[in-house]
């Protein structure tokens, strides 16, 4: 919860990395975002300078999601969500393990 905490006030331009790469390894060709109601990093500016050429328009949609930013592809079949918690959500599991193996496994 710590770890979620600090990246949840990471600086704009660290930000701005992490969601070009992020929307980079999407690879899809467009779609539409929509905003956490509750995000104090990414906006607008922010979505347009991280997806480069990728067609994204923003989604007159309800938002549903308090952080971070949703992107749902052209065909509307897929749905991304990213911020840097639900990264350490999506490897919390292979985090656990590491550390597992890291502070338990014995070397003879």
């Amino acid at each position: 919860s710590l770890a979620k905490q600090r990246l949840s006030n990471i600086e704009r331009e660290k930000c701005l990395l992490f969601l070009r790469k992020a929307i980079k390894d999407l690879e899809i060709t467009g779609g539409e975002y929509s905003i956490g109601y509750k995000e104090m990093i990414i906006d607008d500016e922010l979505v347009r300078l991280a997806s480069e050429n990728l067609k994204l328009k923003k989604s007159d949609g309800k938002v549903d999601f308090e952080k971070g930013v949703k992107i749902v592809s052209e065909n509307g079949k897929v749905e991304y969500h990213i911020s840097p918690e639900s990264v350490i959500d999506a490897h919390i599991e292979d985090l656990r393990m590491e550390v597992a193996h890291f502070l338990f496994d014995k070397k003879e």
